[in-house]
C-alpha cells in the first residue's frame, strides 16, 4: 500500500517485503534465516509465499512478489539473481536397495532405476531427469511433495534425488530411508535470490544474500560473490 511503500523509500529495511519460495526449498531453508532476519530488520513486514517457479516467477514479473528463492536462472530479461548457495543431491533409497551396500553412488548405478519423481512444474523433477537422465520414470508415481516422494521410497517403490538441506528432515529417520552421496560433481542445484531489477529497494537484496548465505548449515557450500 501507499503507506508501506512510503515508509520503504525513507527506510530499504521497513515495510512489506513478500518473499516467494519454492516447496523444495521454504521448509529446509526457512528455519535458518527467518528468525535472524526478523531480529536484524525488526522493522520488516514480512509474507512468505510457497509456490513453483513459473507462478512465482509470475507474481514477481507483477510485482506482487519482492524477490523469491529459486533454484533456476531467471529467463526474463526484466529480473536478474544473485546466487545463494549450491546444494549437492544426494539418492534416497529403501533398505533393500542394492546401491545401500555402496558408501556412494554414482550416476551410472542409477541407469535403469526407478526413479520417483515430482509432478510437471516442479524445478525438482527437471533437474532430477537432467542429472539422472538414464534413469527409468516410475510413470505410476504423480507426487507433489518430496515428503510423498520418500515415504514411497521406504516403501520399495522406488528411488529419488533429494537435495542436501532436505535430509536433515524428520521423516528421513523415522521412515528409515537411506541416504547416499552422489560421486559425480555435476550433481546439484544452485539456488538463487531472484527479483525485478528494476525494484525500489536493491539494496536489500544485497544484505538479504549475506544474512542467508551466513546462516547456512555445512551441508550446502555459500557462493562466494
Amino acid at each position: 500500500d501507499i503507506k508501506s511503500l512510503s515508509t520503504s523509500y525513507r527506510d530499504p529495511f521497513a515495510g512489506n517485503l513478500n518473499l516467494g519460495v519454492i516447496p523444495t526449498i521454504g521448509p529446509f531453508l526457512l528455519p535458518y534465516f527467518s528468525g535472524p532476519l526478523l531480529k536484524t530488520y525488526p522493522k520488516l513486514k514480512l509474507a512468505y509465499i510457497e509456490d513453483m517457479t513459473e507462478r512465482l516467477t509470475d507474481h514477481l514479473l507483477a510485482g506482487q512478489l519482492d524477490a523469491a528463492i529459486l533454484a533456476t536462472q531467471p529467463l526474463d530479461p526484466a529480473l536478474t539473481c544473485m546466487p545463494l548457495y549450491n546444494e549437492n543431491f544426494f539418492v534416497a533409497l529403501p533398505h533393500s536397495h542394492r546401491l545401500c551396500g555402496q558408501d556412494e553412488v554414482s550416476l551410472s548405478d542409477l541407469d535403469d532405476v526407478q526413479m520417483l519423481l515430482l509432478t510437471e512444474g516442479h524445478c525438482l523433477r527437471d533437474q532430477a531427469l537432467s542429472v539422472c537422465s538414464t534413469a527409468t520414470q516410475n510413470q505410476a508415481v504423480r507426487a507433489t511433495s518430496l515428503e510423498t516422494l520418500l515415504g514411497l521410497v521406504a516403501g520399495g517403490h522406488g528411488v529419488t534425488l533429494i537435495p542436501a538441506l532436505a535430509i536433515r528432515t524428520g521423516c528421513i529417520s523415522e521412515l528409515g530411508i537411506d541416504i547416499r552421496p552422489i560421486s559425480d560433481p555435476q550433481a546439484f542445484r544452485r539456488v538463487n535470490l531472484t527479483y525485478r531489477k528494476s525494484h525500489v529497494r536493491p539494496q536489500i537484496f544485497d544484505s538479504l544474500t549475506g544474512l542467508i548465505s551466513s546462516k547456512l548449515p555445512p551441508s550446502v557450500s555459500g557462493i562466494k560473490v
